[in-house]
C-alpha cells in the first residue's frame, strides 16, 4: 500500500470488519472523530485516505455492496474470496506473505545448536 494511510494499516482482520460494518459508516465516524477534536495531538490520524475516500467513491462499501476490501466471487462449486490490489483497483486471489527472512531460517536444519553458543 503506498504511503497514503500508512497509519491505517493493520492485520486483514482490520480490512474485513470494514466490510462488514461498511466503508461508508467508518468514513462517517472517522470523519466525525476528526472534526470534533480540533485539538487532540493524535487527530491528524483520523484524516480518511484516498484510497478508502476513491473505494466509497465507486460504491464499494464492503459486504453490503459485495465488494470493498474483499470481494466473495463463486468458483467452481465453492465460493472464493478476492482481495483488492490497492495499486491496480482490481480484484485478484489472496496470496500469502513471504518475508526472506523467515525463508532463510527455514533453510537451517539444527537451530539448537546455535541456541546453545549463546
Amino acid at each position: 500500500m503506498p504511503a497514503r494511510g500508512r497509519q491505517w494499516l493493520a492485520k486483514s482482520a482490520t480490512f474485513r470488519t470494514a466490510d462488514i460494518v461498511g466503508l461508508d459508516v467508518l468514513v462517517h465516524v472517522v470523519k466525525n472523530i476528526y472534526e470534533t477534536a480540533p485539538n487532540d495531538e493524535s487527530r491528524e490520524m483520523y484524516k480518511v485516505p484516498a484510497l478508502v475516500d476513491e473505494m466509497v467513491k465507486c460504491g464499494w462499501l464492503g459486504d453490503k455492496t459485495g465488494q470493498g476490501f474483499y470481494k466473495k466471487v463463486k468458483g467452481e462449486g465453492e465460493k472464493e474470496i478476492l482481495t483488492l490490489d490497492v495499486n491496480t483497483m482490481q480484484y485478484r486471489a489472496r496470496q500469502k506473505a513471504k518475508f526472506a527472512s523467515l525463508e532463510m531460517g527455514k533453510a537451517i536444519e539444527d537451530t539448537g545448536s546455535d541456541y546453545a553458543r549463546w
